[in-house]
């Protein structure tokens, strides 16, 4: 049986260690490879994943740091709501040869599916503050915002996301904090979707 809860689709970060501009692995299948092969997960959207991927490059050419950054964003949604306190910092670690991206966020964001629902989340990220935060899902045709943050400022689906709202509207998520962290001990379903999905997912450094 195929193995949908760890399906990864696309993985992208920016401003990480050696990477100053936006990189992307995707796992997308070309139309080269739409052939039903043995490297394929079908899905019942339009587009076939891939099983497995190879990324080619030079000694130093930022392989490790890619993975070291998929393993962050991993580390940090899972854990910045249960064990982060008010005024820790945030473990990202900007590229340093640049003065300007020295003191710009972060940005991460990957795209998934779990139990046949496609998602997309991602956050921006300093030492001080989650800057921004966006998730999406897509259980059938139409792609559906469930929130976008701007710092301390939220935006929220009315329907599907009222336990995010509670939390925002008593302000019990800290600045230092991701909500979908924080919405998920708050049995918010789409959120605990998302934990599960960064928990079945294995990042070997």
């Amino acid at each position: 049986t195929q193995k949908k809860t760890i399906m990864l689709i696309e993985f992208s970060v920016q401003n990480f260690k050696t990477f100053k501009n936006l990189n992307t692995i995707s796992l997308l299948a070309s139309s080269d490879n739409s052939r039903k092969d043995d490297n394929l997960f079908s899905t019942k959207f339009e587009f076939d994943v891939l099983k497995s991927a190879v990324i080619y490059g030079p000694n130093a050419g930022g392989k490790t740091k890619l993975i070291e950054a998929l393993a962050l964003m991993r580390y940090f949604t899972l854990n910045s709501a249960k064990e982060s306190q008010k005024g820790d910092v945030i473990p990202v670690d900007p590229f340093r040869l640049n003065k300007e991206t020295r003191s710009q966020p972060t940005f991460f964001e990957v795209i998934f599916s779990h139990k046949d629902i496609l998602y997309r989340y991602g956050f921006e990220a300093s030492k001080k503050e989650v800057v921004s935060e966006w998730l999406y899902y897509k259980p059938n045709v139409r792609e559906i915002e469930l929130f976008q943050r701007k710092k301390q400022t939220f935006r929220t689906h009315k329907s599907y996301f009222k336990q995010g709202r509670i939390l925002i509207n008593e302000k019990m998520v800290r600045n230092n904090t991701l909500l979908v962290s924080a919405a998920a001990q708050f049995n918010d379903k789409t959120c605990i979707a998302v934990i599960e999905w960064f928990k079945s997912m294995s990042v070997l450094q």
